[in-house]
């Protein structure tokens, strides 16, 4: 029966599915990192759109209406950098702000009329346009499966961040310049995992506290089920702490504390349907034991480290001085572009043109490390506004499902499990760009999508309510509700 439902008459209905498996897996094992220049791209890139044609083939007016407001805000971010690539007239071109220092040299070296998008470097503007393919084939695919499809992306998620953890693990063991570190420009003897940078590892593995937590609350039905996933995700939750340290992010280990917090407010105690049918025999000592030697592994690989993982952890000055020049300098950029911007994307050249000497190194900076300020000073006040309306949909929807009990179904605490992904997310970006990662933009839809979800199942709730009856959802004594 198994084998008839998904490769039989099911199997077409349930590709969707299958294949926003593949392109999450895919995605991680390809876009860990955040520049233009990564050669992972050359295939990433066709694979997204290949997978984004599919998903916009079997869309229905139905899902976007569904997911009104996420397909509303995704259309608006592609509008946005589109217009940011129309030629204007030199006329008009030559009025907008910051523009004056090109259009000297259009004149010192006689082009004479040329012209221009509102981009000052439209190859990177073009770039951040394609960028955005990923995060909208997940959109697509993930508006059309089905409900319990979209629930089962949390193993999905969950499976791919341990395996970047356990990568982490293993390239501290080895060499700093081992063949596990997938990209040339990287963190060399930290923990990194598939990303290329230390920040964007700790961030996806903060996120994996309320997605273990989560995983222990659902689907158990009994009590061997519950202590057993209740054993596993406390020793894999205490196995990513050593793990979040030796990557050296300042900001993953004070994120990863609130995440912790978060992931304890967010576990539910699981209701046993099910007796259990065999009688309760003395629990091994070896599930007692289980935890402290996978968290004595983890202390091992912080003291086999590289010391300086370990000891930029306690070092500020790098964090109050080069930061703080660059974040003064992309608020300099915001007022000198204002209200237009220089373009989504072009901060590297536009960086270096107002870049004191103070601040000259022999590297360049390749974002301002605070994302919230960068795509501001970037895009203007379009992007201004648009952020925005994204964090007053974000609270108003986060204010809605927090307010629900979780027996409303299993939707509320996805919705729940979204809300705290989105504030992770958040607040690693006030000092990096994780979300320039097309592995972890990929997890902002999803949490996004669970969030939206948890919306619907509020509204649903209330209209069973009113009639006065609850439906049960029916199977394995899941006790979520029938809420499609």
């Amino acid at each position: 029966m198994i084998g008839r439902r998904f490769l039989g008459s099911d199997f077409v209905q349930f590709m969707p599915f299958y294949v926003l498996v593949v392109f999450l897996t895919v995605t991680f094992l390809l876009g860990g990192g955040a520049r233009p220049d990564v050669p992972n791209l050359i295939f990433l890139r066709p694979i997204s759109v290949i997978c984004l044609t599919y998903g916009a083939w079997g869309l229905k007016w139905n899902d976007v209406q569904r997911y009104g407001f996420l397909f509303a805000i995704a259309l608006a971010i592609v509008a946005m950098v589109v217009v940011q690539l129309i030629p204007l007239p030199p006329a008009l071109w030559h009025k907008l702000p910051g523009r004056a220092l090109i259009v000297d040299i259009d004149h010192a070296a006689g082009l004479g009329e040329i012209w221009r998008p509102v981009s000052m470097e439209p190859l990177a503007t073009w770039n951040a346009l394609f960028a955005l393919i990923g995060p909208l084939a997940t959109l697509v695919l993930a508006a059309q499966i089905r409900r319990e499809h979209r629930l089962a992306l949390l193993p999905v998620l969950t499976i791919v961040g341990l395996l970047s953890g356990l990568l982490g693990f293993l390239q501290i063991l080895g060499p700093a310049d081992g063949p596990l570190y997938f990209y040339s420009v990287t963190n060399n003897g930290a923990a990194v995992g598939l990303f290329a940078n230390r920040n964007h590892q700790a961030i996806l593995l903060d996120c994996l506290f309320p997605m273990l937590a989560v995983l222990a609350s659902v689907g158990v039905n009994t009590l061997e089920q519950r202590n057993l996933r209740l054993l596993v995700g406390s020793a894999v939750g205490l196995f990513l702490v050593p793990l979040i340290l030796v990557t050296g992010s300042r900001a993953g280990l004070f994120i990863g504390v609130l995440a912790i917090l978060l992931a304890l407010s967010l576990y539910q105690r699981p209701q046993i349907k099910i007796p259990s049918r065999r009688v309760a025999k003395p629990v091994s000592k070896l599930y007692y034991a289980a935890p402290i030697i996978i968290v004595f592994m983890g202390a091992i690989a912080v003291l086999v480290s590289r010391a300086e993982a370990i000891q930029r952890l306690f070092q500020t000055d790098e964090l109050h001085g080069e930061r703080l020049m660059m974040w003064k300098v992309g608020w300099g950029l915001l007022w000198k572009y204002f209200p237009i911007g220089p373009g989504v994307g072009t901060i590297v050249p536009i960086y270096q043109i107002d870049e004191g000497r103070d601040v000259l190194e022999t590297t360049y900076a390749n974002h301002l490390h605070n994302d919230w300020l960068e795509l501001i000073a970037c895009g203007g006040v379009s992007a201004a506004i648009l952020l925005i309306i994204a964090v007053i949909a974000y609270l108003r929807q986060t204010g809605l499902v927090m307010m629900r009990p979780t027996k409303d179904g299993r939707e509320v605490l996805f919705a729940r499990l979204g809300a705290i992904l989105i504030l992770v997310l958040a607040l690693g970006s006030v000092g990096d760009y994780p979300l320039r990662t097309p592995a972890l933009e990929c997890v902002l839809v999803i949490a996004a999508v669970w969030l939206t979800d948890g919306r619907k199942a509020f509204l649903r709730v209330r209209d069973v309510r009113v009639l006065g009856g609850w439906s049960d959802e029916g199977g394995s004594g899941s006790g979520a509700l029938a809420l499609d």
